[in-house]
């Protein structure tokens, strides 16, 4: 089977999952209770989320990328950077959740780097991303230690703590492993197996690491209280501790790239959580509808910094 028929197929694979999801969603939610939901929405949180929390990320994000780069040698422009973190967010609306995020920036910032710098600049790409990763993983086992503490007992959580508790020991030992092991002699399996072992030792280097995870656990509580701005504009009274706990886990599930967006995976996962822990099920995809009508149209400009490149 060639390419073109590969692509063919994960494309209506991913959408089958979507339809299936939506379906899902479509028979288990009153749609005339969301809908109710959205009309009677309180616009002053929404509001301060768009001039507040939401500029602020940006900054975040492009503070926690100049780091990364700084990492592999690289230095770029804060401006440039900002820019580059719009035009992620606008193709992140269309295409798998975070890989075109990474695939925008890139391509954003190619233009500012020479030629010999273009590897390291794709290194420092997947190490952002990667920090981000790992504050999730830690923020979940952390959120997930408490609710099998101090809330009922749930498989799921339990098992997506012990998940992401084992990743953060491997990360911290494969380099051991990789630096042990034979360098293939085939050449795009040399250049691959070169890559990943510069990025494992870069992310071995506890003092490169402990600035990019703290920035990317901010990251975290930011979109989570922004979360908490959706809730309070629907007048429901989620707690933010709640949001703070339960959301990391639906951005672990995001990861996985089956389908546009995570469209049908963020608003099946979100609800499978919060509704175990007394949300009405109808505040939760009002709550996920919005965040995406409102990523959208946020994330505009990023069209407009893709165009011009």
């Amino acid at each position: 089977m060639n390419k073109s028929w590969k692509s063919i197929c994960w494309l209506f694979l991913k959408m089958g999952v979507v339809i299936v999801l939506l379906y899902f969603l479509y028979n288990s939610i009153n749609i005339k209770n969301v809908w109710n939901t959205i009309k009677n929405i309180n616009l002053m949180p929404i509001i301060f989320y768009c001039i507040i929390i939401w500029p602020l990320t940006v900054i975040v994000l492009a503070l926690r990328q100049k780091v990364s780069l700084k990492v592999y040698g690289i230095n770029v422009n804060f401006l440039t950077l900002c820019k580059s973190i719009y035009a992620g967010a606008f193709a992140n609306n269309f295409l798998p959740s975070g890989l075109g995020n990474d695939i925008a920036k890139y391509f954003h910032l190619q233009n500012s780097q020479k030629n010999e710098a273009l590897n390291k600049l794709k290194s420092a790409i997947v190490y952002d991303r990667f920090m981000g990763l790992i504050a999730n993983f830690i923020v979940v086992c952390i959120g997930g230690s408490f609710i099998l503490l101090f809330k009922p007992f749930n498989n799921i959580v339990c098992m997506v703590t012990l998940f992401c508790f084992f990743c953060l020991i491997i990360v911290f030992f494969l380099y051991k492993i990789i630096d042990k092991l034979p360098i293939p002699q085939i050449r795009y399996l040399k250049e691959l197996w070169i890559f990943i072992k510069h990025f494992f030792l870069s992310i071995t280097q506890v003092k490169k690491l402990v600035l990019p995870v703290l920035i990317s656990i901010f990251v975290i509580l930011l979109s989570n209280f922004g979360y908490y701005m959706y809730f309070l504009a629907i007048n429901s009274e989620t707690s933010l501790l709640l949001i703070n706990i339960l959301m990391p886990f639906v951005s672990i599930s995001e990861m996985v790239p089956i389908t546009i967006n995570s469209i049908g995976v963020r608003e099946t996962v979100s609800i499978y959580f919060f509704e175990n822990y007394g949300i009405i099920k109808e505040e939760i995809l009002s709550v996920m509808l919005l965040t995406r009508f409102v990523s959208i149209i946020l994330s505009l400009p990023g069209a407009i910094f893709i165009l011009k490149k």
